[in-house]
C-alpha cells in the first residue's frame, strides 16, 4: 500500500462511511498515517501442533455485556495493537493476553474499525460454541440504515493513473521512449531465447511426483481437533451440510431430503444409481435424528458420501 490509497481510505471515512479492515498484517504505511501500531507474537512461528490450546477473545463490556470471551481450541490469538491513536481510537476487544485487538478510529464523519485476527471470522471459529454472537455484537457498530456494503476479500492492485509522487522502476522506464524501446527490446530476445535455444538444449525430464494437496491435509488437521473432543455429533452435521452445498452447487437442486422426487432428480443429474441415493439421504436422515452419533455411524455416513463422489459423473 502507497500514502496515496491510504490518503484514499482515510478520506473515504472522513466523508461519513465506515471502513472495516480485518489482517493480521495490516500495512505499515496505512497505521502510520493513524499513528498507530500492531505486533505480532513470535508465538505465531512455533509449530501448530505445539501451539494448539483453547484460545479466545473478548469485547469491551459496553459492546457486549453478557458474554465473558468468544474461544475455540486451535493457535492463539496474539497479534495485537500495541500503539494506539487515544485522540481519535477506542478498544473494542482484546486477544487472549489482555492486548487490544480491535479498534474504531473516528474521522471526520465516519468511522474506520482495525481488527488483527481474522481468524475470528473463520467458518471453523464462528462455528465453535455460538461464536457467531461475536461477528454479530461488532456487525452492531456499523450505522443503521447502511443501503450499501462493498466486500473485497484482498487488496486488488488496478491498472490506474498513479499518484505524481509515487515511484516504481517500470513507470520510470516507461516515461522514456528510448528505454522503453530498449525493455521490450530485451523482453523479445529472451523469449526469442526461451523459444529455441530452449528446444535444443532441453533434456529429458523425469517424472516427478503430483504435489501434495495441501487442502486435504488442512481438512484432516481440523478433524483432528473434532476427533479429539469426540464430538462425532458436531463432525457429521457438518459432513451433511457440506454434502448437501455441493449437491446445490453442482447438480442447481433444492435439497429437500425426505422427498422421492428430490432423489430421483439427484440420481438422473448425478448418474448415482437411485439405490445408493435412497441409502446415502438414508443414512444423513437416522443421523440427523440422533443426539450421539458413534464411531460406526459416522464411518457408514463418510463412507457412503465418498461412494457418491468416486461414483457421479
Amino acid at each position: 500500500m502507497e500514502e496515496y490509497d491510504a490518503k484514499a481510505i482515510l478520506d473515504y471515512v472522513y466523508n461519513g462511511n465506515t471502513f472495516f479492515l480485518s489482517s493480521s498484517q495490516i500495512d505499515t504505511v496505512f497505521l502510520n498515517s493513524i499513528y498507530c501500531e500492531v505486533t505480532r507474537n513470535p508465538i505465531m512461528d512455533i509449530p501448530m501442533e505445539t501451539n494448539l490450546h483453547q484460545a479466545h477473545v473478548r469485547l469491551v463490556p459496553a459492546l457486549e455485556p453478557v458474554r465473558d470471551s468468544f474461544g475455540y481450541y486451535y493457535t492463539g490469538f496474539s497479534s495485537y495493537f500495541s500503539d494506539i491513536n487515544d485522540r481519535y481510537a477506542r478498544i473494542l476487544g482484546f486477544n487472549e493476553n489482555g492486548k487490544p485487538n480491535c479498534i474504531v478510529f473516528f474521522w471526520g464523519h465516519g468511522k474506520l474499525i482495525l481488527h488483527t485476527e481474522p481468524r475470528a471470522f473463520s467458518n471453523y471459529f464462528l462455528l465453535s460454541d455460538d461464536n457467531y454472537h461475536y461477528w454479530l455484537t461488532l456487525l452492531q457498530t456499523i450505522e443503521e440504515g447502511t443501503s450499501q456494503v462493498v466486500w473485497d476479500t484482498y487488496y486488488q492492485t488496478k491498472n490506474q493513473k498513479r499518484n505524481p509522487g509515487s515511484f516504481s522502476t517500470f513507470s520510470e522506464i516507461f516515461r522514456y521512449p528510448a528505454l522503453a524501446a530498449a525493455f521490450w527490446l530485451a523482453v523479445a530476445s529472451l523469449l526469442l531465447y526461451i523459444l529455441f535455444g530452449g528446444k535444443r538444449r532441453q533434456r529429458i525430464l523425469r517424472e516427478r511426483p503430483p504435489v501434495a494437496n495441501s487442502s486435504i491435509a488442512f481438512t484432516e488437521t481440523i478433524a483432528r481437533l473434532y476427533l479429539q473432543k469426540k464430538d462425532n455429533k458436531s463432525i457429521a452435521d457438518k459432513m451433511i451440510t457440506y454434502f448437501n452445498e455441493f449437491v446445490r452447487s453442482h447438480y442447481y437442486l433444492q435439497v429437500a431430503t425426505g422427498t422421492e422426487e428430490f432423489r430421483i432428480a439427484l440420481s438422473r443429474k448425478s448418474g448415482v444409481p437411485l439405490e445408493q441415493v435412497n441409502l446415502l439421504y438414508g443414512s444423513i436422515r437416522l443421523t440427523g435424528m440422533e443426539e450421539e452419533v458413534t464411531d460406526e455411524q459416522l464411518l457408514e455416513l463418510n463412507e457412503r458420501i465418498q461412494q457418491f463422489y468416486k461414483n457421479r459423473k
